[in-house]
């Protein structure tokens, strides 16, 4: 269409509407492009430490890393499991936790893994709680890794069973971190934990109308599962409504031998009252052997 015939065109009822709506669906992405990191990375959270602090028994680790020039410094817990030591070196589980979390809020996770002789490892994100610098994909997943390599030297842990577990943007994260330690570590972790986890943001971007091109920090965590060797385990709230069981049922699609447990739960309290979920993830380690029976 030459600029003569578009010009005519918009003069029209018709076109000027069409027009005007292409107007405000460019200016609408273009606000959610510039405002995604306060939408993946909850700026509610961001620079806020409301958490109970460190636990006593836990380790506070920090890191100073500079990744795609933007430079964080920050902080991590470690919590060694019950009975372990040289002697007796255990598995490492690492935590990661969702968008409107802090490592602060995920204690009690920690301690029961670590009650069940895992030691744990519990990553900040980049901007998050005590942690400096800003968020992004590129930079949680390095400085987590750093973080798993360099704990990976205590003689307590034992390298070949490592255990990544994330929860909701965590499952992202905990995704890519696993893939960057096979590609760059030659490590491969023995399993995978998803609670509530999306597909990708790029996917879930669709439901606001955004293309996926536009998303600066996809997580592809559908793009990345199939490759991975670890075992995986999914877990999800059938009711939940800010990331679709569906995702779930897709994730498992990409991985048929996954073990897929449905809660009866939502996103924000997952994971329910029930014992199905310390159960079944419990039993899923020992099949693993991970932990003991």
């Amino acid at each position: 269409m030459t600029s003569k015939s578009l010009n005519r065109f918009a003069r029209t009822g018709l076109g000027a509407s069409l027009l005007l709506a292409l107007t405000l669906y460019v200016a609408y992405c273009v606000v959610l492009y510039r405002a995604q990191e306060d939408i993946i990375f909850s700026a509610d959270y961001r620079g806020r430490h409301d958490g109970a602090g460190k636990p006593p028994e836990a380790e506070q680790l920090w890191l100073d890393n500079t990744v795609q020039g933007e430079s964080a410094r920050t902080e991590a817990w470690y919590f060694r499991g019950v009975g372990r030591g040289e002697e007796n070196p255990g598995p490492l589980v690492v935590l990661f936790h969702g968008n409107g979390d802090i490592i602060d809020h995920y204690a009690e996770l920690a301690r029961l893994y670590a009650s069940l002789g895992c030691n744990v490892l519990l990553p900040e994100y980049r901007g998050y709680g005590r942690a400096t610098g800003q968020p992004s994909e590129a930079g949680i997943v390095a400085d987590s890794a750093r973080f798993i390599t360099d704990a990976l030297a205590r003689p307590e842990i034992d390298r070949g069973k490592i255990v990544l577990h994330g929860r909701s943007l965590g499952g992202g994260v905990a995704t890519a971190v696993a893939a960057r330690l096979r590609d760059t570590a030659k490590l491969q972790p023995a399993v995978l934990v998803l609670d509530c986890t999306f597909t990708s943001i790029a996917a879930m971007s669709a439901r606001y109308f955004v293309p996926a091109f536009l998303v600066k920090h996809p997580f592809r965590t559908d793009r990345e599962l199939p490759k991975l060797t670890a075992a995986v385990f999914i877990t999800h709230g059938r009711n939940d409504r800010t990331i679709s069981f569906s995702h779930a049922e897709t994730l498992a699609r990409l991985r048929p031998d996954a073990k897929l447990v449905p809660l009866d739960c939502g996103h924000l309290d997952f994971p329910g009252t029930a014992p199905t979920y310390e159960q079944e993830l419990r039993r899923f380690l020992a099949d693993h052997a991970i932990i003991a029976r």
